[in-house]
């Protein structure tokens, strides 16, 4: 168990750090490289990924040279000293573009017909299956992950020519592999099956029969209630499954522990249940068992807080959903990676996040997916995404690009800090969950009628439990199978369970069914859905709210860490009652401070909570505090509303090039507080000062409060600095000696470059110089339809200053 080391809290180590995508999208230049190296590091980003873009795989890159020629591994080596050199850790991505697995069509070209993708689909007149070898070389072409040695292959082409450049650094700066979206080819009940050519004897092997007499009966039936052929195509995921996990994962995950590092990456669809029946992974939490470094994948508004819960009246029907707004139906799936990492006793669970989140992504939302993702299990965040280049056809790519670009870059350091320290103190100590809730895989196979069910009770169970401020890991029947029953509890590895949550099935293996009964028969408790009033929560909030979600860790020596979030958009004041008694330390994740909170015996906490805003608490502790946490006590206070000036600052827009930036200050006019398009335009994107004078009364101490900003601010009184913020609440201690009879206040505000690239402008130049990737970029139609949800910019309100009592 790592203890938490309050020095890390304060100054996170590199390791914690977001990374970022950082796309090779043009030539590959040291001294183009080193700048935004240093720029990363000027702006707390001591992370990076990076993610090749060869000519054979992206459209309009220019990326030189080219992939894993001698060239450019000698720039991968170089790039890796100078990350070493300036203290930052380096992901090792595995492939040239993505999917993972072929080495930019290497190893398919190695041996066409060796590594040809197979798959069984029906004939014309849909009673007969026909077999398919696709041998014709194709751009990057990928090859069958099913057939062995095309994993050991791909290693040899990839990861070994990385050992012997960058070796000397595993461990030291280079921790973890990244491997993305790697996938059996996607033929799975939608245009066929897949297949490897020894795919028969292998499940003849296992299950004992012939597969080949029902993959027309797996093909043709999608909603069939027949129990001997569900059964077929249960055994037909199942060994597909695990030949994906024994010839692909492992050999990675044995490279990687052989070299002292951990194999990581994430899947395609893990957010989609139906993702184990209709995409590239089959069974989620048994390829996810595979790695070293499991993840997740958020990237398109999976998450998103309007998002709509899953109701009953979704129950056993095919699932609406709004996938451009909000995302599929918010559930758990970081939990996927979470609990296998817990049960493995692994602390680092990945999430890469924010690619296609759109300009508009504003930072509280930022916040919300962070929390989010930390209270479900993440821990460390590789974001998307910052490109060597941004120029030309590449404008129009995936939004939202990171870097110096982007208007809010200059207030990422705020981001990073914040996110790298609440890395620091979910990574320490262990989770102290004891409840565990059955994947029911086997009936999301069998399709149909039978699978929208088991998707139903999964998702709504999941996010109830997290309602009631229950925790719980995720099981299924491979875990069920080698449980060890000891002292009343379900011991899965490092995890041990005195609560199983199991859906309504008829699936569950024998073997599972006989496991569970056995731990009845030792005391433990099994429910269903409808029983989980029976779940003892983290806290007891009062009053109840289902906004709330908390999460428990034990930190060795005694101490107890809650994290509590608000998953609301509303401020919540609430009374928490925590188990344990006496004072409790206040760990302040944007500054790295420590506030003891003083408590009488059990006495519950009432905590006001912002909109999306979280709260670290740890018990028991008898650490020394950086200070006493002492409310503000608000007494008279003075409304500052007329009387306002504008001046616009710095201006980005779209070039026809390049995205831009005119650093010209402009016009200082008379406004009112509110939205400052009819000041400054409809399409400015950038920063703008708010100016006042105003009379107070001197020497007292007060609290200015902005209200609504859209969206990061730089707030100076009488030339002094009282701070910046990222998100909100905008609240700044004004210092006793600051306040005069006669101040100046100055708002620096800078809103989200979705003004100026979600336009008619921006969208009438990129059709006339660029129209094809104009016509043809996938991402664009997404962030188009919600990137004006950030349009409205500038310094809302009410702003006013408060004094002490």
């Amino acid at each position: 168990m790592q203890k938490l080391n309050l020095k890390h809290f304060r100054s996170p180590r590199a390791v914690c750090t977001p990374g970022y995508f950082w796309i090779m999208n043009a030539p590959m230049e040291q001294k183009v490289l080193f700048a935004q190296l240093e720029d990363f590091r000027a702006h707390g980003a001591r992370s990076v990924c990076l993610h090749p873009s060869p000519q054979n795989w992206a459209k309009y890159t220019t990326m030189s040279p080219d992939y894993l020629t001698d060239e450019y591994m000698d720039i991968i080596g170089k790039i890796v000293e100078e990350c070493a050199r300036r203290d930052m850790c380096f992901y090792l991505y595995d492939e040239g573009g993505y999917p993972s697995g072929s080495a930019a069509g290497q190893v398919f070209l190695s041996d066409p017909h060796r590594f040809a993708l197979q798959y069984w689909t029906l004939s014309r007149d849909g009673k007969n299956v026909v077999f398919h070898r696709e041998e014709t070389p194709k751009p990057c072409g990928f090859p069958n992950l099913l057939t062995p040695g095309a994993t050991e292959k791909f290693l040899e082409l990839t990861h070994e020519r990385f050992r012997k450049k960058v070796g000397l650094f595993f461990h030291e700066n280079i921790f973890y592999t990244f491997t993305d979206e790697p996938t059996i080819p996607r033929f799975l009940l939608t245009k066929g099956l897949s297949w490897c050519d020894d795919f028969s004897d292998v499940f003849k092997r296992r299950k004992g029969y012939r597969i080949e007499p029902f993959l027309a009966d797996i093909l043709q039936d999608k909603n069939t209630q027949d129990k001997k052929r569900l059964q077929h195509r249960i055994d037909y995921f199942d060994v597909l499954s695990q030949l994906f996990v024994e010839r692909f994962f492992v050999p990675i995950r044995n490279w990687a522990r052989k070299n002292r590092l951990l194999s990581g990456g994430h899947l395609s669809g893990e957010n989609s249940t139906e993702g184990n029946h209709y995409f590239s992974f089959g069974h989620i939490l048994r390829t996810l068992r595979a790695m070293d470094f499991p993840g997740v994948d958020v990237i398109w508004r999976q998450i998103y807080p309007k998002t709509k819960p899953l109701t009953p009246d979704h129950k056993a029907v095919p699932r609406k959903f709004d996938p451009i707004r909000t995302g599929a139906k918010s559930h758990p799936f970081t939990k996927y990676a979470s609990s296998v990492a817990h049960q493995a006793g692994k602390t680092a669970v990945l999430s890469e996040t924010f690619a296609v989140y759109g300009f508009g992504l504003k930072p509280d939302i930022m916040r919300f997916l962070t929390d989010y993702q930390l209270l479900r299990g993440a821990t460390r965040f590789v974001i998307s995404n910052v490109p060597l280049e941004i120029k030309g056809a590449n404008m129009i790519g995936c939004h939202p690009y990171f870097g110096p670009a982007n208007p809010l870059w200059d207030y990422f350091d705020l981001y990073h800090a914040y996110t790298a320290r609440l890395c620091e103190v979910m990574s320490a100590g262990a989770p102290d969950i004891h409840v565990a809730f059955y994947h029911d895989i086997r009936a999301i196979w069998c399709g149909g009628d039978i699978m929208q069910e088991a998707i139903y009770q999964h998702e709504w169970t999941a996010e109830e439990l997290l309602r009631r401020q229950c925790d719980f890991d995720f099981i299924d029947d491979d875990l069920l199978r080698r449980a060890r029953l000891a002292d009343g509890k379900l011991h899965i590895g490092k995890m041990a369970y005195d609560t199983v949550v199991i859906p309504h099935t008829d699936w569950m293996t024998p073997q599972a069914s006989k496991r569970l009964d056995d731990f009845r028969a030792v005391g433990g408790k099994v429910i269903f859905p409808e029983d989980l009033g029976q779940v003892e929560p983290v806290v007891k909030i009062s009053p109840a709210s289902s906004d709330i979600r908390a999460t428990r860790r034990l930190m060795g020596n005694g101490e107890i860490l809650y994290f509590i979030t608000s998953e609301s958009p509303e401020e919540l004041t609430l009374d928490i009652d925590i188990r344990e008694s006496g004072d409790l330390l206040l760990l302040d994740g944007e500054t790295g401070r420590t506030l003891r909170i003083l408590r009488e015996g059990r006495a519950p906490l009432n905590w006001t909570f912002a909109p999306y805003h979280s709260l670290l608490l740890l018990a028991n502790s008898q650490r020394q505090a950086d200070a006493d946490f002492k409310p503000f006590t608000p007494g008279p206070s003075l409304r500052l509303d007329q009387g306002w000036t504008i001046q616009p600052l710095k201006r980005y827009f779209v070039g026809l090039e390049t995205f831009e930036c005119d650093n010209t200050r402009g016009a200082i006019v008379p406004a009112k507080l509110g939205d400052w398009r009819p000041y400054l335009g409809q399409e400015f994107s950038g920063e703008a000062c708010y100016r006042l004078e105003f009379e107070a009364q001197p020497g007292k101490v007060a609290r200015l409060s902005l209200g609504k900003v859209n969206y990061c601010c730089t707030v100076f009184l009488n030339r002094m600095l009282l701070g910046r913020r990222f998100w909100g609440p905008f609240d700044f201690e004004v210092p006793q000696h600051l306040l005069r009879k006669h101040n100046t206040l100055e708002i620096k505000v800078t809103n989200t470059f979705a003004n100026a690239v979600c336009s008619e402008s921006a969208y009438a130049l990129w059709q006339k110089h660029y129209p094809e990737a104009f016509q043809t970029a996938s991402y664009l139609p997404i962030v188009k339809q919600f990137e004006p949800d950030s349009f409205p910019s500038g310094l809302f309100g009410p702003v006013k200053l408060t004094y002490s009592k």
